[in-house]
């Protein structure tokens, strides 16, 4: 984003220049000439357009007359549009990440930075098939407890959960 450091959503202005800038730069899910309704963003049909882009995009429509409902949008749609780049650089990450220690890494944006090394390729190791009982109550009190943590939603499933 133009102001990366500096870009919030403290109200609803900043909240559509955000999401017109991630359409148009980074998710390009609509054509060109579908994405007038999202760049309109003084229109007063924006927000329609903006829930119809939320469930295009296949989340959640959240209200954004709050600021905890513009992070919300912001906090997805960001997430999303990670997602958009990292799928669109994923054979250029791969061969980073597979490039041998000794030699440097060419960053994205093919900016030499000297201090940037790829990492060392991960050892090969057997695979170890690990067996969880999933219905002890000792499990099932971790698993809650991670679950909190992460804040994530219980299941009366176990194994529901763990996926």
């Amino acid at each position: 984003h133009p102001q990366g450091d500096t870009a919030t959503v403290d109200n609803d202005t900043q909240l559509r220049a955000l999401v017109k800038w991630a359409e148009n730069r980074k998710v390009r899910f609509y054509a060109p000439a579908d994405r007038r309704a999202l760049d309109a963003t003084d229109a007063p049909g924006w927000p329609a357009a903006l829930d119809a882009y939320i469930k295009d995009l296949g989340g959640e429509v959240v209200a954004t007359d709050s600021q905890k409902g513009r992070e919300i949008i912001a906090d997805w749609l960001l997430s999303y549009a990670i997602g958009m780049e990292y799928s669109d650089r994923a054979d250029s990450l791969q061969k980073l990440v597979a490039a041998p220690a000794s030699a440097a890494a060419t960053p994205l944006d093919a900016q030499p930075h000297k201090h940037i090394q790829a990492p060392s390729p991960p050892a090969q190791t057997p695979a170890v098939k690990i067996h969880l009982d999933t219905d002890t109550p000792e499990f099932r009190t971790s698993l809650e407890g991670l679950a909190d943590t992460l804040g994530l939603p219980h299941n009366e499933s176990s194994e529901a959960m763990v996926r």
